[in-house]
């Protein structure tokens, strides 16, 4: 993205060519692969204590992350959520405006919870991206910034308010957590503007290159 007026534009060949100037792209594959790996205690903690360390979630500061790790993988809401995400649309599934995921996300962070004492919006979805790379976004307070002073989502948030009120008809606000829930419909809106827009075709529209560009590559321009 690029700055004019105080506002940010979206530069397509930045975004299509998002891999060439992103180096960290071999830690995030060495990330997906370890979350390939089954469930055994060891690995679980491997999991979380990669991903803490990476992305520097600082989730260790509330909570050792071994525990933090037996205490999920134990937890029924785990459980649950392993079972649903090993089932059908999920196992293939994409982002889309399926409302499930956002439950799924919350289940998991109220999981965490329960050790680290505190909600974990961020981490729960880095944690679940890792997991289902092409079902749940990143957030992330940087990305989320960019989003947000985008020049298309500044220039619609008048209609985009209402959409996003009607969004999750069939969910309790106990059921989910709205900062997550918000970052992603306006995501969903902004992938859906890019792609009209800027000719994008959607199978090159990926989580992770929306992350990418969102987070580092406007610091390039």
């Amino acid at each position: 993205m690029y700055k004019k007026k105080g506002f940010l534009e979206f530069d397509k060949n930045i975004f299509l060519n998002w891999q060439k100037e992103y180096w960290w792209k071999h830690v995030d594959d060495a990330i997906y692969e370890i979350f390939k790996q089954p469930d055994e205690r060891d690995i679980f903690r491997s999991k979380l204590y990669i991903l803490s360390l990476c992305y520097k979630t600082n989730i260790e500061k509330r909570a050792p992350v071994v525990d933090l790790a037996d205490n999920l993988l134990r937890s029924s809401e785990y459980k649950y959520v392993s079972r649903r995400l090993s089932d059908e649309p999920f196992n293939s599934g994409v982002f889309d405006e399926s409302t499930e995921i956002y439950s799924l996300h919350y289940k998991i962070m109220k999981a965490i919870k329960k050790t680290t004492g505190a909600n974990e919006p961020v981490f729960v979805s880095k944690f679940l991206h890792f997991w289902k790379p092409k079902l749940f976004p990143i957030l992330d307070s940087k990305a989320e910034k960019n989003l947000i002073n985008h020049k298309w989502v500044i220039e619609n948030m008048k209609e985009l308010e209402p959409q996003y009120e009607n969004f999750f008809p069939n969910l309790k606000e106990s059921q989910y957590d709205d900062r997550y829930c918000w970052y992603c419909f306006l995501l969903l809106q902004f992938m859906n503007y890019i792609q009209e827009r800027h000719a994008i075709k959607k199978d090159l529209i990926t989580l992770k290159a929306l992350d990418v560009y969102l987070y580092y590559l406007c610091e390039q321009v």
